[in-house]
């Protein structure tokens, strides 16, 4: 019998909000309603939080960072950062190209 791991089915969204933050909301939406943990800024850090901590906490207890990959998202400090932060931690990352990205 092999190792299985553990899998808390927490997913990170980590998107450009001014172009995607419809997608994100709806991602987030159909992941809760399959029994997934997801993170989205806007509906999972709580009131009086730091963002920026909020944001790293999540990403070290998730199992995969989905990047809506829109046409400015790579380009977003705040999107290279929760990249950075996943690559360091060993986090999976699922990359959802934009048409004409």
């Amino acid at each position: 019998m092999g190792y299985l791991p553990q899998f808390k089915n927490d997913v990170f969204i980590s998107y450009r909000r001014k172009e995607s933050s419809g997608v994100a909301l709806q991602l987030h939406h159909a992941l809760c309603e399959h029994k997934f943990r997801s993170f989205l800024d806007t509906h999972s850090i709580r009131h009086g939080a730091t963002v920026q901590g909020s944001i790293f906490e999540s990403l070290a207890d998730t199992d995969l960072l989905v990047l809506l990959g829109t046409q400015g998202a790579l380009g977003s400090p705040w999107v290279a950062e929760e990249l950075a932060r996943a690559h360091v931690l060993g986090v999976g990352v699922l990359y959802l190209a934009w048409p004409g990205t």
